[in-house]
């Protein structure tokens, strides 16, 4: 298959240079097998995905309830891991999660560089350089919603964009200009394969920094039920 740069999978993301988003790969992962995702053991975004590249997804089964993936775009490696496919799973951990829980608010909207479409993240709080909450909102016009469906794999987006908010807030604190970051990578998540509409609390704490790589823990919840928790990489290019 081919998308084009109309297609309403690259809206926002990212004005001027359009990306494929890696949750993206997924909704298309999720086409390919015709079930949901309901969790990544691992996942790995190798490179970004540009408009018009070629794009061959190739599944098979790992053990009951695990498939082995891996995208290619343009004939070269894309994404690829380990997926869960149904339900049931028990959600990771989420204790270890120590983000703030009081503080103020401040409106994300100028601390990412995705376009309208593609930006979730309205609202952050942070407590410190490693800690942060982000509100989300998915967009009813989202490309990535299926007949009003929000599937559970936009938990690593939410998670994702908090993140870069953070490192955003942290880099505007010391007077230094704005990086694109990218999601390379998830670990050991779990998430609803469906989850209920409305607005969405994401929190992560960094786990570890090497360079441009950070890695962090996330759960996401709503009205204080948590519908995901897991890992995560991003990755900040240091030109843009």
């Amino acid at each position: 298959m081919r998308l084009g740069a109309g297609h309403p999978y690259f809206a926002g993301h990212f004005p001027g240079r359009p990306i494929l988003p890696g949750v993206a790969q997924l909704a298309l992962l999720e086409r390919h097998l015709g079930c949901r995702l309901s969790g990544v053991r691992s996942l790995r975004f190798r490179r970004p995905v540009a408009p018009d590249e070629e794009i061959a997804v190739a599944a098979r089964n790992e053990e009951p309830g695990v498939l082995r993936f891996s995208l290619e775009a343009g004939g070269m490696p894309a994404s690829d891991g380990a997926v869960f496919t149904g339900s049931g799973r028990a959600i990771p951990d989420a204790e270890a999660i120590d983000a703030p829980d009081e503080g103020a608010w401040r409106d994300a909207s100028a601390l990412l560089p995705h376009g309208e479409g593609a930006r979730l993240l309205t609202e952050l709080r942070c407590g410190g350089s490693l800690t942060a909450s982000g509100r989300i909102r998915v967009p009813d016009h989202s490309p990535l919603r299926n007949g009003g469906r929000v599937p559970g794999f936009l938990v690593l987006e939410m998670a994702a964009q908090t993140a870069a908010g953070l490192e955003a807030q942290a880099r505007n604190a010391d007077g230094r200009p704005m990086r694109t970051g990218y999601l390379v990578s998830a670990r050991d998540c779990v998430w609803r394969p469906s989850l209920p509409r409305g607005g969405y609390e994401a929190q992560v704490s960094c786990s570890g920094v090497s360079g441009a790589l950070a890695l962090y823990r996330f759960v996401v919840r709503q009205s204080g039920t948590i519908l995901a928790a897991g890992g995560i990489g991003t990755w900040k290019d240091p030109g843009g």
